[in-house]
């Protein structure tokens, strides 16, 4: 399986008035065509801040980061990002809010009615077709992230980066975001470095977990998650998912104490 994110040797650090301090420290994985992993780690562990960099709204201390094999040196096309508020335009409706991107395609000489018409399937395929002219301010949270994701998928990006994207959100609104997502990546054409706090909903979506240390953030452990696709909510009832939800806690908590020490 060939790998269209590397990430070598990563550092971070940023400059404070009580002297430097280390985000991120040897950070190094891949993540593989069509795979979905998944982060966690304590507060503090440098997630957002590793997403950031392989998004190119940041830069590394040092190591680096490849997309297929070429170095990211800024925000590009090639990466579809989700934040975990919406970051829509509150001005425009759902399907100008989708169609946005295909104003910087036509700079990229990209086809515009092509673009506009993978708008149109995209909003269909989020549930929103009845929607699309509808303001953000007329949309529940869950529908508001719905066209967050149609966006960012907009310009068929090399890999889709998300940040808590759901953790604003109620519980059942929240498990149907994680099916919608699962569903969307169910063809294995759509490849995803997701971000959560919560580590059911890593084992849940994730083909594997890579878990953070804190102060300062290192790959503490990467754990398979050998569960059948597609997968469905009552999977999460499975033994198999038990054991691995074990394993991620096991991992967190001796993070956390050896943070503490």
């Amino acid at each position: 399986m060939s790998a269209v994110l590397k990430v070598r040797g990563l550092r971070k650090e940023f400059e404070t008035g009580s002297g430097r301090i280390v985000a991120l420290r040897d950070v190094a994985f891949d993540v593989n065509a069509g795979e979905i992993v998944c982060i966690v780690g304590p507060s503090g562990s440098g997630k957002s801040t590793l997403l950031a960099m392989v998004a190119g709204l940041d830069a590394p201390t040092a190591g680096h980061i490849l997309l297929d094999d070429e170095p990211v040196l800024g925000p590009g096309s090639d990466r579809g990002m989700v934040f975990q508020k919406d970051c829509l335009f509150p001005w425009l409706t759902v399907e100008q809010n989708v169609a946005f991107a295909t104003a910087l395609a036509r700079h990229k000489r990209s086809d515009p009615e092509a673009a506009a018409e993978r708008a149109r399937s995209l909003i269909l395929a989020v549930g929103l077709g009845a929607f699309k002219r509808a303001l953000p301010r007329q949309l529940s949270g869950g529908m508001r992230q719905r066209a967050a994701i149609a966006r960012a998928l907009l310009c068929q990006p090399r890999i889709l980066l998300m940040d808590e994207p759901f953790g604003a959100l109620d519980a059942q609104t929240r498990e149907q975001m994680q099916d919608l997502l699962l569903g969307l990546c169910g063809r294995g054409e759509t490849t995803v470095l997701f971000v959560t706090h919560d580590v059911e909903e890593a084992v849940f979506l994730g083909d594997r977990v890579i878990v953070l240390s804190a102060h300062p953030g290192e790959i503490a452990a990467e754990i398979p998650v050998v569960l059948p696709r597609p997968r469905e909510l009552e999977q999460k009832l499975d033994p198999e998912f038990s054991r691995v939800r074990r394993e991620v806690v096991t991992a967190l908590r001796a993070a956390r104490r050896e943070a503490a020490a």
